[in-house]
């Protein structure tokens, strides 16, 4: 079983080209530096099959005033990515908070940021539904530099996950 371990702390198995199973566990490894605010470039829903997921909408504010510098995605060594940083200085004020709980779901549009924050045990299941040209970026704390080194293909991935994901498929 092909899986992989997101730098914002969730397994992911590719089901085909737009679906995605996503385990979450507090457990996990994820990266030194927190990069858990980005946008996608496609949009997609998310469904929750097993516990539950805050997903939070946020809206960037360019300003000096800025709690976190946005930095774009660079692709390395296969699906691993580095962060690259840009000129744009950014505040982020709440649009929605969704609890999204099991049968339920949430969707974004491409160029949304969010955050999606997990208690326990949680198993997402995730489909594109649109791709467009859209910058990707990831929000780093002004005070933080990201954690470029870390590789989601040489994390070790419990056993007992791919049991969760045979549930699912």
């Amino acid at each position: 079983m092909n899986l992989t371990l997101h730098g914002n702390g969730f397994i992911q198995y590719i089901l085909d080209d737009i679906t995605r199973l996503h385990v979450w566990h507090h457990s996990f490894n994820r990266q030194i530096v927190d990069t858990s605010i980005h946008n996608h470039r496609f949009g997609f829903e998310s469904t929750v099959l097993e516990g539950m997921l805050i997903n939070i909408l946020l809206l960037p504010e360019l300003t000096d005033n800025n709690t976190h510098i946005l930095y774009t995605t660079v692709p390395d060594k296969g699906t691993n990515t580095n962060l690259i940083i840009t000129d744009k200085k950014v505040k982020f004020d709440i649009i929605k908070t969704d609890i999204v709980l099991p049968g339920e779901k949430y969707i974004m549009k491409p160029g949304d940021f969010h955050i999606s924050i997990n208690f326990g045990l949680t198993v997402t299941k995730m489909a594109k539904t649109v791709i467009s040209d859209c910058p990707v970026y990831v929000a780093v704390h002004k005070d933080s530099v990201p954690d470029n080194e870390f590789d989601r293909h040489n994390q070790i991935v419990p056993d007992w996950v791919e049991n969760i994901i045979r549930k699912y498929i």
